[in-house]
């Protein structure tokens, strides 16, 4: 008897909830679509109606792809244009070739709540939760696996892309008070998880990863600096700047090999053996002269400026 009231009460719910789903959420033309194009942006997602949408229906036919030049161009400007719309509170749904997307109004008329967007050419779904008509969460899965995150927190924007595998791939965060819209922060990642580069727009730098973790290549345009290293963590070689001087280093296994550094008045290059300094030469662009020194700074021998140019003085 138990059993039988709790089978009823079971299919009272599941009737009620369809009923529900059927009734509460109010069908829209096929001719609206969700806005998206604020989401980096943490800006309010709007929903919009094209204005021409015969027009935009047609806009992978065979006659639309024959157009030329400015005639297509205009075709398709005209397709896409939209109008804002603005509803009442209520649960709406818009299902047409392209997308169904489920969604609540508040008394406001902004999106609030779950949403529920399902991509018909790609099979995706995504859940979107939104908060005074902001976007600040999301998930998109293909086939049960997660395809995409994404998350607004404090002024920061995260988003999250995973490979079929539901592997993580590429990890960007946006400060959003920077303004920009460029992303600050790039992650990639190898299969495994671990952190494959990392680009900080910021600070202008940069940082790719062997996979055992160690450093590639780490770079700063804003510090005007470079270093390249072995997967054993070996140095290969280097850029940088110091007292007005750019220089660079070349090493073998580890060890300096040869450096370079130049200035508005003078190019020095020295030579190394086995990481210890052999002799070094320094051409004076002003008198056009080449000096060579040994490894304790004394002049040992004068060369003609054209023996030394071509390698020294680029």
């Amino acid at each position: 008897m138990k059993m039988k009231s709790i089978l009823s009460f079971t299919l009272l719910l599941i009737f009620g909830l369809n009923h529900f789903l059927a009734q509460d959420f109010k069908k829209l033309p096929a001719s609206y679509y969700l806005d998206k194009s604020g989401l980096e942006d943490g800006k309010m997602l709007k929903i919009k109606n094209l204005t021409h949408y015969d027009l935009y229906i047609t806009r992978n036919s065979e006659k639309v792809k024959n157009l030329k030049g400015k005639e297509q161009m205009d075709f398709y400007k005209k397709a896409w244009e939209a109008e804002l719309i603005t509803l009442k509170q209520g649960n709406y749904y818009i299902d047409n070739e392209d997308f169904n997307f489920k969604f609540k109004i508040d008394k406001d008329g902004l999106l609030t709540d779950e949403g529920i967007y399902t991509n018909n050419d790609s099979g995706s779904q995504s859940v979107f939760t939104f908060l005074g008509g902001i976007a600040v969460q999301s998930v998109e899965k293909k086939n049960s696996i997660i395809v995409e995150k994404t998350s607004l927190t404090n002024d920061i924007f995260m988003s999250e892309l995973f490979d079929k595998e539901g592997k993580l791939v590429n990890k960007r965060s946006i400060n959003l008070k920077l303004g920009g819209g460029q992303a600050n922060t790039i992650s990639t990642h190898y299969k495994k998880g671990k952190v494959s580069s990392e680009q900080n727009n910021i600070e202008e730098g940069f940082i790719s990863y062997y996979e055992n973790g160690q450093i590639k290549r780490q770079t700063n345009n804003r510090g005007n600096y470079g270093k390249e290293f072995q997967e054993n963590g070996k140095m290969i070689s280097q850029y940088y700047t110091k007292n007005g001087d750019s220089c660079s280093e070349e090493y073998t296994e580890g060890l300096m090999e040869s450096k370079k550094c130049s200035n508005p008045t003078e190019v020095k290059e020295y030579t190394y053996e086995k990481g210890k300094l052999k002799f070094y030469e320094v051409y004076n662009k002003a008198n056009q002269q080449v000096k060579v020194y040994d490894a304790k700074g004394k002049i040992s021998k004068k060369q003609p400026i054209m023996d030394k140019i071509p390698t020294i003085a680029k």
